[in-house]
């Protein structure tokens, strides 16, 4: 089924993707969840980057060269100037 997928992904020509992310993001350093809970009950937070270069990484950054990107999160991603530049960094290719 993702090979399919992939494969009808990769015949969409570059600029015409229109990609949402849908995530919350920590109020107290802004990071963005990936995890609810994990086995200890903790919510599971992580860096900007990180999101991004799983999501826009290797193979798939090259898909999705051009895209429009869609970020659905709360303010606290943007509040945290340092995390902002950090956003800003990772979607730059």
């Amino acid at each position: 089924m993702m090979v399919s997928l992939w494969m009808k992904i990769c015949t969409v020509p570059t600029g015409w993707i229109l990609l949402f992310v849908s995530i919350h993001s920590n109020e107290e350093r802004g990071n963005l969840f990936i995890q609810q809970e994990d086995s200890t009950g903790k919510s599971v937070v992580v860096d900007v980057e990180i999101i991004f270069d799983l999501l826009l990484g290797n193979d798939m950054g090259n898909v999705v060269r051009g895209a429009t990107l869609v970020l659905l999160t709360c303010s606290w991603v943007v509040v945290y100037k340092a995390l902002f530049k950090a956003l800003q960094s990772s979607l730059k290719w």
